[in-house]
């Protein structure tokens, strides 16, 4: 799932992320905060992990709170949320835009015209504040399936000097992958000029490498 759809699921949903590790706990109230989710009252790098150890799980809505909390897995189970390990918790897969639309109406009951589905593609809500007039997608079905196809255009991929290549990789051999905007030395980095092509460092440095071009050095 993408960032975007994490957030959402974890504030919003029964849902509790069981850190079987303290680097997984760690990790992922470092992410919590990142984010805006923090604890009611407590140090941004607490993570109660001592307390349940490898049972350890967090949620956004445990003891009638909207804040992050901390719970011993049984806990959780008994309590009917959905137990979510944290490797599967973070792996990234964007939703189809189809797919998007379809969870969207799940919620927001909505028209099946091909026009409201492609609008939800794109600015992700339905049209119900426009006027049909008003809509690009209005009689227009070539726009609405250009659209929904958008997603399968070959990626552009992400230019990277051989230095900054070897780079990501000796930082996911030394401390694992993680979106880049969490590893500080690469942020300063590209303030200093390096990684210019990398405009979206919500990425993770998996994701980078996987969808980078390599090329001669400036």
């Amino acid at each position: 799932m993408t960032i975007e759809e994490r957030i959402e699921r974890f504030r919003n949903e029964k849902i509790a992320v069981h850190c079987e590790t303290e680097e997984e706990a760690k990790a992922f109230v470092k992410w919590c905060y990142e984010y805006g989710i923090e604890w009611y009252s407590s140090k941004s790098d607490e993570t109660y992990f001592e307390t349940n150890k490898d049972k350890t799980c967090y949620a956004c809505n445990l003891y009638y709170s909207r804040h992050l909390g901390c719970a011993d897995k049984q806990f959780c189970e008994e309590g009917g949320y959905e137990i979510i390990t944290y490797k599967d918790f973070m792996k990234e897969r964007k939703m189809t835009k189809l797919e998007y639309a379809v969870l969207f109406k799940a919620f927001r009951p909505i028209s099946n015209s091909l026009c409201v589905i492609a609008h939800i593609c794109k600015y992700g809500t339905n049209c119900t504040n426009k006027s049909c007039h008003e809509c690009e997608f209005n009689k227009d079905v070539n726009l609405c399936v250009q659209t929904l196809l958008e997603e399968h255009k070959e990626p552009i991929k992400i230019k990277l000097t051989k230095f900054e290549f070897d780079l990501l990789k000796a930082g996911i051999k030394t401390y694992g992958n993680g979106l880049f905007s969490w590893h500080k030395d690469l942020c300063n980095m590209k303030e200093k000029g390096y990684f210019k092509d990398i405009t979206d460092t919500s990425k993770s440095l998996a994701y980078i490498l996987d969808n980078c071009e390599v090329v001669e050095n400036e």
